[in-house]
């Protein structure tokens, strides 16, 4: 399942098509001139995307055709669903010879006889290595894919077996052994795929029947709690079939999500997404190769999982109720950091509201969630402070919100701010994509008014900084700003980032090097265990023009956290703080995974600055948020 609409697939590709070449710096040229250094192909076609694709097959097949088929068995391949006719691979015999080749530089060549032109290229180092680079890949993706299912983040673990899987289709090596792992490496990730999808509980909780009697275009709200192994599943990507057309690109957060039907059927069928097509064109475009090739289509047993709906608007739990909606009887789903926040709140008086009564507050959420339902929200303007409103106008009009659940507030004191968490909603896109998010509100005491507004971080990331052995309020206050920070990228909110980095901010941005010395003396070298990592340091103001310019391209963008390491300063250090966290970013247009690690000074905690932020593809333990604390030096003037 590709979740983009051809428009979106053309905007990612000629952004992919010109950032290759940025990566892997050689020029044509050098190219041309060092063919003892590199191997190369060149691809035509009518467009850049066809003449991409051949100039890669053509690569793949450059001195050798690739197709090794004792890695694993028809016996596996036909066990993904039980029958030929939906096997992940009915005929092998079709597949395209494709191989994996590690860091492919691309260039867009000048039209020839009316046809456009790619060049596809790899350096000689590479191109003798690719079969020790492709197993290298294979064991680290199913390594990962371990850890991640360990963790309970298995939408990671279900993509990575996934890719791990379609690599294995074209490894020309030897079986690769991992520790652990008996039998086939392949049949080992179709096994942990089908026990993954396996652990899934989904179950309808909540039907809400929208705008009866109307022409409502989606008459059904269907809320749904996901669960793996009795635990709210982090994050999950599905589509699903609303009674006319799939929908794809529907997500889930810590437990919880919401579908739109258009008919309301006994049941429906939700779609897993396993192979992330979307990930693989702009993570891994080896992968993305191998899953066009003629023959391939990726489709694992267990990923279609059929959910029942048990909605009789006429019972007599709905009468009684008053209301158009049921509660199927389960238990509810409530994220980890409930608990931990509760916990805070009951034994550590600095957390502890001294609000003895929330019921002005409580209206005030009710009213703006009832503003939420009814798409009716200027009336609430003077709930709100100036920056107050300004967040919330920009939260509801960047996705048209939707509210997923029925609110259960909890509210938070920290010095002059009281804490409301949380609205869950469902934000939409263009292209059928959504995301679920938690909505926390701010109020000022001073004033009684929404001061701010924010998504929230996930369970997981929250509920392991309230586990921190600091005290509360250092607790909330690194929250919080996590919080503001993942939301400012998440509403292209440009203002908020020019304040919030310092303008003497360390920025720098990471590629991996092979053997290649820097040209420029703006770059910094780290020796990473054998592998070399140049820095490109950028200056706030560099920084800002690039994001702005990226964010001006962008329909959306999406952020989370996750693996999250924490520390902060004491003594002279008090109030800096340091983070390092697995980021996901995602838009309609551009895709990548990496390591943050963020260094910022809170000591005026009305004006947080971040002082480091650094980027880079894997984790480096020479920026754990432990060696960040380390490295600062306090002054009166800042972190250095």
């Amino acid at each position: 399942m590709n979740i983009y609409n051809d428009t979106m697939k053309k905007i990612l590709f000629f952004v992919l098509l010109f950032i290759g070449s940025a990566v892997y710096g050689q020029t044509v040229s050098e190219v041309y001139a060092n063919k003892d250094l590199y191997v190369y192909e060149i691809g035509y076609g009518e467009t850049l995307e066809e003449a991409d694709k051949n100039a890669m097959t053509a690569l793949s097949n450059h001195s050798v055709k690739v197709f090794h088929s004792a890695s694993y068995s028809t016996e596996d391949v036909m066990s993904t669903a039980g029958n030929s006719s939906n096997s992940a691979y009915s005929d092998q015999t079709s597949i395209t010879s494709m191989m994996y080749l590690p860091n492919v530089g691309r260039h867009i060549l000048s039209d020839e006889n009316g046809k456009k032109r790619v060049m596809r290229f790899v350096s000689k180092e590479d191109w003798e290595h690719r079969y020790d680079a492709c197993k290298s890949k294979i064991e680290d993706f199913v390594v990962s894919a371990r850890y991640a299912e360990e963790d309970g983040v298995i939408d990671d673990a279900l993509r990575q077996f996934s890719w791990a899987y379609a690599l294995l289709m074209v490894y020309p090596g030897e079986p690769i052994v991992i520790e652990g792992v008996t039998g086939g490496l392949s049949q080992y990730c179709l096994s942990s795929i089908k026990r993954i999808l396996s652990g899934l509980d989904i179950k309808v909780v909540d039907v809400e029947e929208v705008g009866k009697g109307t022409n409502q275009l989606y008459p059904y709200r269907l809320k749904l709690d996901l669960t793996y192994k009795e635990e709210p599943v982090q994050y999950l990507t599905f589509s699903y079939f609303d009674g006319v057309e799939f929908v794809d690109g529907s997500t889930a957060k810590d437990g919880r999500t919401m579908v739109e039907m258009r008919r309301l059927p006994d049941s429906f069928t939700l779609d897993v997404e396993c192979i992330h097509r979307d990930l693989a064109m702009s993570l891994e475009p080896n992968i993305h190769a191998i899953l066009q090739s003629p023959g391939v289509d990726m489709k694992f047993e267990g990923e279609m999982i059929d959910v029942a709906i048990d909605y009789n608007p006429e019972s007599e739990a709905v009468q009684a109720a008053g209301t158009n909606s049921f509660a199927v009887t389960t238990e509810a789903i409530r994220s980890a950091v409930d608990n931990k926040l509760k916990q805070a709140v009951a034994t550590h008086k600095a957390v502890e509201s001294e609000i003895q009564d929330y019921s002005k507050y409580e209206k005030v959420m009710a009213d703006v969630t009832k503003g939420i339902r009814s798409s009716d929200m200027q009336h609430l303007r003077d709930l709100f402070t100036d920056d107050g409103w300004k967040d919330f106008s920009m939260i509801v009009a960047s996705g048209n919100p939707v509210i997923i659940r029925e609110p259960e507030f909890r509210f938070l004191q920290l010095d002059s701010l009281l804490l409301c968490r949380s609205i869950p909603v469902k934000l939409k896109f263009s292209g059928n994509r959504s995301f679920v998010e938690d909505v926390t509100f701010r109020f000022n005491l001073n004033t009684n008014k929404i001061q701010s507004v924010a998504y929230a971080l996930s369970s997981r990331v929250e509920s392991h900084i309230m586990s921190m052995d600091w005290e509360d309020k250092g607790r909330l206050t690194l929250i919080n700003f996590l919080e503001d920070y993942r939301t400012a990228y998440c509403l292209k909110d440009i203002d908020y980032i020019k304040t919030v980095f310092a303008d003497d901010a360390y920025i720098i941005v990471g590629k991996q090097l092979r053997k290649t010395q820097p040209k420029t003396n703006d770059a910094v070298k780290l020796n990473l265990s054998s592998e070399t990592i140049e820095y490109q340091t950028k200056t706030k103001g560099e920084y800002i023009r690039d994001l702005n310019q990226s964010f001006r391209s962008k329909e959306f963008v999406n952020i989370r956290f996750e693996e999250c390491d924490a520390d902060k300063g004491y003594n002279e250090k008090e109030g800096i703080y340091a983070v390092q966290v697995k980021q996901h970013y995602f838009s309609n247009n551009y895709a990548d995974e990496g390591f943050l690690t963020l260094a910022i000074d809170m000591r005026d905690e009305k004006n947080p600055l971040v002082k480091v932020r650094v980027w880079q593809k894997e984790r480096n333990e020479e920026y754990t948020a432990e060696t960040m604390i380390d490295r600062t030096i306090s002054t009166g003037h800042g972190i250095y």
